[in-house]
């Protein structure tokens, strides 16, 4: 009597296991986008070219006008980032958050604004736009 108990109460246990088996959805992963990859490896080499080969005054002569080098590079440099966070991260908001982050800062710079108080409310605007996109999630 007692093992017909126990069987009873192993039976109910591998029912009860077998029904959390079919409700547990397996983990899908995540898997990495390799064109992110080959992309940031073109424009790294095409950043690290622009940035030791020419002046930051330079400008090309496209039909009889002038095109700066600068935002040629900053562009470049801003693909490159967003590339390999892109790939990193394998989300591509994160990406772009983060590289216009660098991308506000660099233009910061050159213009001129470099008070730590620029720099804070900088940051904090990084930080809002950041967790609202995470919220929005």
């Amino acid at each position: 009597m007692i093992a017909n108990s126990c069987q009873e109460v192993t039976n109910a246990i591998l029912g009860l296991v077998d029904k959390m088996r079919i409700r547990i959805k397996p983990i899908a992963r995540k898997r990495h986008n390799f064109v992110y990859l080959l992309l940031a490896i073109l424009l790294a080499i095409s950043t690290a070219y622009i940035f030791f080969s020419f002046s930051p005054e330079y400008k090309f002569t496209v039909l009889n006008s002038g095109v700066p080098v600068l935002p040629i590079f900053l562009t470049s440099l801003i693909g490159f980032i967003f590339s390999v966070l892109t790939f990193i991260f394998i989300q591509k908001t994160q990406g772009i958050v983060i590289s216009l982050l660098i991308l506000f800062y660099l233009i910061l710079r050159l213009v001129g604004l470099t008070h730590w108080l620029f720099g804070a409310l900088f940051l904090a605007l990084f930080v809002t736009v950041e967790l609202f996109v995470i919220k929005k999630k």
